[in-house]
């Protein structure tokens, strides 16, 4: 007949060597077989070819809706992990940016505290340089050059920490803003990606199984159906137009989407498909975002050790500064003590000069008073001389004279030896005197000045106050 094809080459063999073998043998036996059995044979025999290539077909069309769905569930999955891994790195690029500006705030406030510490090291280098113009011999190591000492260096060490914890914060800030802009440029790929993958699964879940179905188009010609189809027979052609054994694939046919997925996507979606093991235990960047957390741990300490630091400061600075007060206004009462010791022994020291010079008046009119018998001793005696010596004798008025003018030569004597002992010690009087007056002026003078320094000190902590 016109109308029925052509039999495949499978068909005649299997006709020949399968189901036409027990035809044969009755042939053999009844004789030959008719054309109208043969027709119907060869009708029965395509009407079971088109059966099984339709129910290969709707194997195919089934498998074609699994890999679909497979396709629809990973890229699903890929969504939300991305959608995951892009909410974890938005977190952890706003905690990075509170972790840069919490440092830059913290640098703004140590350059605040140096600034802040000019004054106190000013006024401590001003009141040492005013402590150096007192007289030389107030020039010794007491308490207020101790103290004022002990907050120079309290000042200077303050000063090296504030500016090594600034350095520290800049390296810091430096550190954690190459990693926000990495962060930036990776939540920007996973964006592009997570954009793409968002469009293939619109496209993909817009496509049913209807469409599947119109999408089969018209039968295939029988040379190009499978031949050997049957219910346990579920190959399927590959890329190439092939057929591959149901053994290449596993299970369901899962390995295919899988392979689809991650294999058949370009080298930038493996990238990005890498990247998003950041929040995967599993994955090779979690001790990128190990150090990442680390440095930010790492800014709040430094953050909060900045505070501590500057707080620490200013109260050492009080304390110095209360110390070095003091010591001051302790040696301005201490000098005000030994000035008025001083003024006192120097008005006793006038007393004994005063006792002293009327002593050495009173010893000088003795003597005066001693001349006069003198001379009317060395007059009696000049003229007993004129006598001549035979009318000399025994005289007891002379011998008299005598005794008494030696008496007068030793009196003489020992108030000019008292005269000389006074005028000694209203030298040594005159002499502790001088020296008294420079011992009050020298401690006037740095009494002066202990004091402009406490008066500088007030008006300068007014000053701060006020502004």
């Amino acid at each position: 007949m016109r109308g029925v094809p052509l039999r495949p080459p499978e068909f005649h063999g299997k006709f020949k060597y399968g189901a036409m073998s027990s035809g044969m043998g009755s042939a053999r036996q009844a004789g030959p077989i008719s054309g109208m059995s043969k027709v119907e044979a060869a009708k029965a025999m395509a009407i079971q070819q088109e059966a099984l290539s339709k129910k290969a077909h709707e194997i195919c069309l089934q498998e074609s809706a699994v890999i679909v769905q497979e396709l629809q569930t990973s890229l699903q999955s890929k969504v939300s992990s991305l959608q995951a891994v892009i909410g974890a790195m938005q977190g952890r690029l706003a905690s990075v940016n509170k972790s840069i500006d919490c440092l830059k705030q913290a640098n703004v406030e140590l350059s605040v505290a140096v600034h802040a510490k000019e004054g106190p090291f000013i006024l401590c280098a001003w009141r040492m340089g005013q402590r150096e113009r007192r007289p030389l011999r107030e020039h010794v190591r007491d308490p207020v050059a101790v103290a004022l000492d002990a907050e120079r260096g309290t000042l200077t060490d303050h000063d090296k920490r504030l500016s090594e914890a600034s350095k520290r914060n800049i390296r810091m800030i430096s550190a954690l803003e190459i990693h926000r802009d990495q962060l930036k440029r990776d939540i920007q790929e996973k964006s592009h990606t997570l954009k793409a993958d968002a469009v293939c699964l619109a496209n993909a879940s817009s496509i049913g199984h209807g469409q599947l179905l119109s999408l089969q188009g018209p039968p295939l010609p029988r040379g190009s159906r499978p031949s050997s189809a049957s219910a346990g027979n579920n190959r399927r052609p590959n890329s190439s137009g092939r057929y591959r054994p149901s053994s290449a694939r596993s299970g369901s046919g899962s390995q295919w989407p899988r392979q689809a997925v991650g294999e058949g996507r370009p080298a930038s979606g493996r990238r990005e498909s890498g990247a998003s093991a950041m929040i995967d235990p599993n994955g090779g960047s979690c001790c990128v975002m190990g150090d990442l957390e680390d440095m930010v741990r790492a800014a709040s300490l430094l953050c909060d050790g900045s505070r501590r630091l500057i707080q620490q400061g200013d109260l050492m600075i009080v304390q110095c500064k209360k110390k070095t007060d003091s010591a001051l206004k302790e040696q301005v009462l201490q000098m005000g003590d030994v000035k008025m010791r001083l003024e006192i022994e120097a008005m006793e020291t006038r007393k004994k000069q005063c006792n002293t010079q009327a002593l050495i008046q009173e010893t000088r009119s003795q003597i005066q008073q001693l001349d006069e018998p003198m001379k009317l001793c060395s007059m009696h005696s000049s003229r007993q001389t004129r006598v001549p010596n035979v009318q000399r004798g025994a005289d007891p008025v002379e011998m008299r004279l005598q005794e008494q003018k030696w008496k007068l030569v030793q009196t003489t004597k020992e108030l000019r030896r008292h005269r000389k002992i006074e005028k000694d010690i209203l030298t040594d009087l005159d002499d502790h005197m001088d020296r008294l007056k420079e011992d009050i002026e020298d401690k006037t003078a740095a009494m002066a000045i202990d004091l402009s320094l406490l008066t500088q000190a007030k008006l300068m902590s007014g000053r701060t106050s006020c502004s």
